[in-house]
């Protein structure tokens, strides 16, 4: 129950981050100088994969409190590959987009994976289920 609760208000201030990047990408970029307004779309690509994790929820720290540390360092292994694999050829075809993509996947991956291992080795389904 604790664990739902905590991950209902991570979801909802993650939305709410999300949504305002959404929105005001451009003006939030703008900061930085008139030439960062470009990367309003890789900026929002980006969220969309901090959206995910905080749907997926607290599944690292329920994994490394569960001893599964050698699981965890697999899986970021494999995803640092997948972000290698992509990265390279999306940059190289789409530029910051395609690099903003393949980190976005590449966090996907990680997602689904320890969600999934979380209910099998936890029995805990969390509040977001792929």
């Amino acid at each position: 129950r604790l664990i739902s609760s905590g991950q209902t208000l991570n979801l909802t201030i993650s939305a709410v981050v999300f949504i305002v990047i959404c929105v005001f990408a451009k003006p939030i970029l703008s900061t930085f100088g008139a030439h960062f307004e470009t990367a309003s779309l890789p900026l929002i690509i980006l969220a969309v994969g901090g959206l995910i994790s905080a749907l997926i929820g607290p599944c690292a720290s329920l994994l490394a409190y569960a001893g599964s540390e050698k699981s965890m360092l697999l899986i970021s292994l494999f995803q640092f590959i997948i972000l290698l694999a992509l990265g390279v050829p999306f940059t190289i075809y789409f530029g910051i987009v395609g690099t903003a993509s393949a980190g976005t996947a590449s966090i996907l991956f990680k997602s689904i994976v320890m969600q999934r291992m979380v209910k099998k080795r936890l029995g805990l389904r969390m509040w977001f289920v792929i």
